[in-house]
């Protein structure tokens, strides 16, 4: 499986690959290392079909653009010291009407899009009561991006033709749970009826060069021609803690630190994090990790029942083989199905 990722650290000051064009100056308060990610993406000499799969991610972070200690939580409302956010701008949507600029909660990792700010506040995606807290500190960074990801006029590569059908396709899975795929290709227009650039199938000649990409958000990529390709993204490295809340339904994640992780370490289960864990794979949470020819393996863990069975990580149709090692790459994804009413996915580095 030709899924590979390099990563190379640089020193905490060195400067990123190339300017972010935000609209406010990152702050001087990020001590994270800095450098860059390569991960691999699968063509047709990888399989015997017509269809080469490759699972990646976003695995590094903008630089910060405010850090604060909370001072109150109203809702969806979060307030700092007054005028602490003057002259910033965190209003900014993307082409899907979803957030640009996000709130890492810096004692646990989890992230929380912001809508909108004044001089003093952030309005937030939903109510952050349950999370937030006063006194909490957070930093404000910007997500990634599909062109930061594959390039603005896909420098990466990927076969782009007039039609999805013609082209190489990227598909992200809504956050909802309910395992919908949004499909995203590089459109070559004929220069009169149609442009140049990215686009999502259904959504016409709408730009999709900003699209969101969280940092635990996954990434799919079909690609139609022979020769492998190398995405390479640059960035600061997550380090500490992570959060993500994982809802019943189907989910699209990734591990957020830039470097090979096995199930047993991955953090995806533990006996008090909501993961559904039973007998057979049936009645479990399940791992599905794509492999290049677009199949399948499906992971689960497993509470033995003492005299048959035993406990921990297992492959579907391996029987009582320990999968506990099996590593999921640096840059790599998989979809997690969850069968309860949350599951809460906490990892650090």
């Amino acid at each position: 499986m030709k899924n590979k990722s390099k990563f190379l650290i640089f020193s905490l000051s060195a400067a990123l690959a190339a300017p972010l064009g935000l609209q406010a100056e990152p702050v001087s308060v990020a001590t994270d290392p800095v450098g860059y990610v390569t991960m691999d993406i699968n063509g047709l000499q990888e399989v015997s079909g017509d269809s080469a799969w490759t699972a990646i991610s976003v695995p590094m972070r903008t630089e910060i653009f405010f850090q604060g200690e909370v001072m109150a939580v109203d809702e969806e409302i979060i307030s700092f010291s007054a005028d602490s956010l003057e002259g910033l701008d965190f209003s900014e949507l993307d082409p899907l009407g979803d957030p640009s600029y996000y709130v890492e909660l810096l004692s646990t990792g989890q992230i929380i899009g912001i809508l909108d700010n004044d001089d003093s506040g952030l309005i937030m995606e939903g109510n952050v009561e349950p999370v937030i807290n006063v006194g909490d500190n957070v930093a404000v960074r910007k997500y990634k991006t599909l062109a930061d990801l594959f390039g603005e006029n896909n420098e990466v590569g990927l076969l782009s033709g007039p039609s999805l059908a013609d082209s190489d396709v990227i598909y992200l899975m809504t956050t909802d749970g309910s395992g919908s795929w949004q499909r995203f290709f590089y459109q070559q227009g004929d220069g009169f009826f149609t442009g140049t650039g990215w686009r999502l199938f259904g959504s016409g000649e709408d730009d999709m060069d900003d699209l969101s990409i969280a940092p635990d958000d996954g990434v799919f990529v079909l690609r139609k021609e022979e020769s492998n390709l190398t995405a390479t993204i640059s960035g600061s490295v997550k380090m500490g803690d992570s959060r993500r809340i994982i809802p019943s339904g189907f989910s699209l994640v990734a591990y957020t630190f830039p470097v090979d992780v096995s199930l047993d370490d991955s953090g995806i289960y533990s006996e008090t994090n909501g993961y559904v864990s039973n007998e057979s794979i049936s009645d479990s949470d399940i791992v599905w990790v794509m492999t290049p020819s677009g199949s399948y393996q499906r992971f689960f863990y497993q509470q033995g029942d003492g005299f048959f069975t035993t406990t921990g990580w297992r492959k579907f149709g391996q029987g009582e083989t320990d999968q506990g090692d099996f590593t999921i790459p640096a840059g790599s994804s998989v979809v997690i199905q969850h069968r309860g009413d949350g599951l809460v996915w906490d990892t650090n580095l």
